[in-house]
C-alpha cells in the first residue's frame, strides 16, 4: 500500500484479478475504485506500489505476461501508465521499490529470482526505458521488500537456494546505496527465514519491524539496525 501527498491510498491486486488492478481510496480506505479500467500490463502479480512524495508519481512493479512485466509509472493518479523498466530486457521477473527522498529522480529496486540484487534507476520523467544500475548483488537471496526508514535504505530478503538453508537477510545502507551492511547477524539460522515486509513504529521512529514468515513466524524488532531480536510469534 502507498499514500500520496493528498492522503489517497493505493494498493495492487493479485493476478487472479485479470488484469490485476491498482485500487485507489480517497476516504481512508472506506471505499475503493480502480485507477483505470484497463491497465496495460496484462496478467501477473502486482508486487509493489510506491508513490514518490516529491511529485505524487505512482510506480507499480508487475510480473505479468505478454512481455509487459516490469516497472510502470503514472503521473496522473493512475489513469495512464508508462513502461519504464523492462523485466524481459533485464532478465528479472519481480521487483520491489523504495523511493529515495533526497533525490526525487532516484528509485531503488530490489529484485527477486533470476538475478537477486539491489539497484536503482534515475527517472527524469521521460518514457525510458531505463536500465537499473546494480549497487549490491545478493546471490541466493531474493529481495522481498524495500523501504526508506530513519534516513536509511532497508531491504529484506528470502533465502532461495544454497547453504545454509533457510537463512535470510536484512540489509541497510546509510550512504544512499554505496555501501551495505547486514543487520540481522545476531539471529541464528533457525530464526532467519523469509523477511516478507516491514513497518515502523508510529511513535518510536527508531524501531523497525521486519516480519518473518515461514517456520517459527515472529516479529523481528530492531533498534536503528544496531541489533535485531525476536519478538512475539505471529501464529503457531
Amino acid at each position: 500500500m502507498a499514500e500520496d501527498s493528498s492522503g489517497n491510498l493505493y494498493v495492487g491486486l493479485h493476478y487472479s484479478q485479470t488484469p490485476p488492478l491498482i485500487l485507489k481510496s480517497i476516504d481512508d480506505g472506506a471505499s475503493w475504485s480502480s485507477t483505470s479500467p484497463a491497465p496495460p500490463w496484462g496478467t501477473g502479480d502486482i508486487n509493489c506500489v510506491a508513490v514518490n512524495p516529491a511529485n505524487d508519481w505512482i510506480y507499480v512493479a508487475n510480473d505479468g505476461g505478454a512481455g509487459k512485466a516490469g516497472i510502470w509509472r503514472s503521473k496522473d493518479g493512475g489513469s495512464t501508465w508508462t513502461y519504464i523498466v523492462s523485466v524481459v530486457a533485464n532478465a528479472i521477473p519481480r521487483w520491489r521499490l523504495a523511493i529515495y527522498p533526497y533525490d526525487e529522480q532516484i528509485i531503488f529496486l530490489g529484485s527477486e529470482k533470476a538475478a537477486n540484487r539491489i539497484g536503482y534507476i534515475t527517472d527524469d520523467g521521460t518514457a525510458g526505458p531505463f536500465v537499473p544500475t546494480t549497487v549490491k548483488t545478493l546471490g541466493d537471496y531474493a529481495v522481498m521488500w524495500g523501504r526508506y526508514f530513519n534516513e536509511e535504505l532497508w531491504f529484506g530478503t528470502a533465502h532461495v537456494g544454497g547453504a545454509p538453508a533457510g537463512n535470510s537477510q536484512v540489509v541497510r545502507s546509510i550512504d544512499g546505496g554505496t555501501t551495505w551492511e547486514e543487520v540481522d547477524a545476531k539471529l541464528n539460522p533457525a530464526q532467519r527465514r523469509s523477511f516478507y515486509f516491514t513497518t515502523a513504529h508510529p511513535e518510536r521512529q527508531n524501531k523497525i519491524f521486519p516480519t518473518k514468515t515461514t517456520y517459527n513466524r515472529r516479529i523481528i524488532v530492531g533498534d536503528e539496525g544496531d541489533s535485531v531480536g525476536l519478538g512475539e510469534k505471529c501464529r503457531p
